[in-house]
């Protein structure tokens, strides 16, 4: 329905994620810091929450050293590439063409973005 439509909306606005001239973007700067507490997921690492984007699993990790947003990119094929904020094109083509070639993406958030 709509009202679920709105909500997902809603949610991926508080997560920070948006596009920048067709590149993927996490700017995660309207989470509260309680949400990085605890984590319903045993598997999850303290300050740690977990969401997909578009069927890839999505990590942000509360940083209190970090100045700026970190995104680290893990391909199904072991490579690696670290971001600021924002994906390149081919990375974030990637994504969203569901190639199945990027398996997860880690971000560290800076604690001192977080709302208290």
């Amino acid at each position: 329905t709509g009202q679920v439509k709105e909500g997902i909306l809603c949610r991926l606005g508080e997560l920070g994620v948006d596009f920048v001239e067709g590149q993927l973007a996490f700017r995660p700067q309207l989470l509260r810091s309680a949400e990085f507490s605890g984590t319903d997921q045993a598997s999850l690492p303290s300050n740690t929450i977990s969401f997909t984007f578009a069927g890839i699993p999505v990590k942000y990790h509360r940083c209190d050293d970090a100045e700026e947003v970190i995104a680290k990119v893990l391909y199904s094929n072991g490579e690696e590439k670290t971001f600021g904020g924002i994906l390149d094109r081919e990375t974030t083509s990637k994504i969203i063409r569901r190639s199945g070639s990027v398996s997860v993406i880690d971000i560290q958030v800076p604690a001192h973005w977080l709302i208290s």
